[in-house]
């Protein structure tokens, strides 16, 4: 039985108003349906591009001026690939990602009484060619499981995408340089799905 967790998040032992507002107001408002609390956020996240600001520097890109948008990031991993890298990038296969890609095209995934998917649009087709121009000019190879993280610690790879906290499990294994962290690029606007 699911229980609605209202009374306990308002109750005599439940959050107070300073607790409760610590909680981004994303996450408070995607625990709730109708104005009730149906479960709290036991953890969130959201893409983060990692970059290795050395690899940047040495490679004649700005440390501090990430890639903005999805041509400055094919353009950075040009530059990268160029360089001493073999590949500039590497990514897991990702819905995740594609979401993310085709809402910062103006696009949707589904309609809004959601019977309708529309991420098969020209917005999806716009994520899909970015996916794709980063293999097809080989400055992206896919990965499987953590070897995107291992490549990029390796300094074998110098832009990687993750989650928000897959700095803390890098952290834990060492990073042996400076590294970026900054907003995913877009294609024609920022958007992000928490």
């Amino acid at each position: 039985e699911i229980a609605d967790l209202t009374p306990f998040v308002n109750g005599d032992n439940g959050f107070s108003d300073a607790e409760w507002e610590d909680i981004y107001p994303v996450f408070r408002e995607t625990s709730m349906i109708d104005g009730k609390v149906w479960w709290l956020p036991f953890n969130k996240s959201v893409r983060a591009l990692y970059y290795n600001k050395d690899k940047f520097f040495l490679n004649g890109l700005d440390p501090d001026n990430p890639p903005k948008t999805t041509a400055e990031y094919i353009a950075a991993a040009q530059k990268l690939k160029a360089g001493d890298l073999e590949y500039a990038t590497a990514f897991p296969v990702s819905a995740w990602q594609f979401e993310n890609l085709t809402l910062s095209a103006n696009g949707q995934l589904m309609d809004e009484d959601e019977s309708e998917i529309l991420f098969n649009s020209p917005a999806g087709v716009k994520a899909l060619d970015f996916l794709l121009t980063l293999l097809n000019e080989k400055l992206a190879f896919l990965s499987t499981g953590y070897a995107d993280q291992e490549e990029f610690l390796a300094e074998k790879i110098a832009i990687m995408e993750g989650s928000s906290v897959s700095y803390s499990f890098m952290k834990k294994q060492g990073i042996p340089f400076e590294v970026g962290v900054a907003p995913v690029p877009y294609i024609d606007e920022p958007a992000m799905i928490v």
